[in-house]
């Protein structure tokens, strides 16, 4: 269980390029050293290291944390398009969806964004038909896909 955790976790790095080369502050400690015949002490190769996997851990929590709002805030939509529900609270939606509400208010956050949903104080969070209806009818994405240079 711990290795197939490890693994999971390696293999979490490979889609990012910076968190694969933030061990580039390492390299550059060492190049540096070799071009201008400078030592490089062990304190300072150990900072380079630590701040590398520093650097890289944050990089990867950063994509799994959008892409696990990005998630939430679909299930979150697909609910409010079906349910009818136009004034809610977060615990109570937590409760019908059956999720965490750390989780659920991170989706609703997404969704604000977007003007689906308002912070209607007190009283919840609003669902705004109308400003769902590009993405329902598809004249808009929930989330743009990224544009790809020709």
């Amino acid at each position: 269980m711990i290795l197939s955790e490890l693994r999971l976790y390696v293999r979490s790095f490979w889609p990012d390029w910076i968190s694969r080369m933030s061990g580039i502050v390492s390299v550059a400690l060492l190049t540096w050293s070799a071009f201008w015949n400078m030592r490089i002490t062990r304190e300072e190769v150990f900072i380079g290291a630590v701040l590398s996997y520093v650097l890289a851990s944050f990089r990867v929590w950063q994509l799994e944390s959008r892409l696990t709002t990005r998630i939430y805030a679909d299930i979150i939509f697909d609910y409010l398009r079906t349910s009818h529900a136009n004034i809610f609270t977060t615990a109570g939606l937590a409760l019908r969806l059956n999720e965490p509400e750390k989780l659920v208010v991170r989706g609703l956050h997404r969704l604000k964004r977007l003007q689906i949903v308002r912070d209607n104080g007190d009283r919840g969070w609003l669902y705004v038909p109308a400003n769902a209806m590009a993405i329902e009818s598809q004249f808009r994405r929930l989330f743009p896909e990224k544009q790809e240079s020709a």
